[in-house]
C-alpha cells in the first residue's frame, strides 16, 4: 500500500505503526496520531503512532533502529 491516508487510518486503528512522510491532512484527519520527524531524511519523513503511544521504550527503540538504517 502506498496511500498515506489509508496508512495513518491503520494506525489510528490500532493496527500497528507507520513510517512515512508528512501530508496535509494529517493534523485534521488524525489528530490523536503522533508524528515524529526522522532525522537526515531526503524529504520529511517520520514515525506515526498513538500520541499515547509515541514515548514508550519500544517506539524509541523502533525510532533509533529506523535511523541508523537511513530509512
Amino acid at each position: 500500500m502506498d496511500a498515506v491516508e489509508i496508512l495513518a487510518q491503520m494506525v489510528a486503528d490500532g493496527l500497528g505503526q507507520a513510517v512515512l512522510p508528512r501530508w496535509g491532512g494529517l493534523e485534521r484527519h488524525h489528530p490523536n496520531l503522533s508524528f515524529r520527524p526522522l532525522s537526515e531524511t531526503s524529504r520529511e519523513v517520520g514515525l506515526l503512532s498513538w500520541a499515547r503511544d509515541s514515548r514508550r521504550p519500544v517506539m524509541e527503540l523502533l525510532r533509533q533502529t529506523l535511523h541508523t538504517l537511513d530509512v
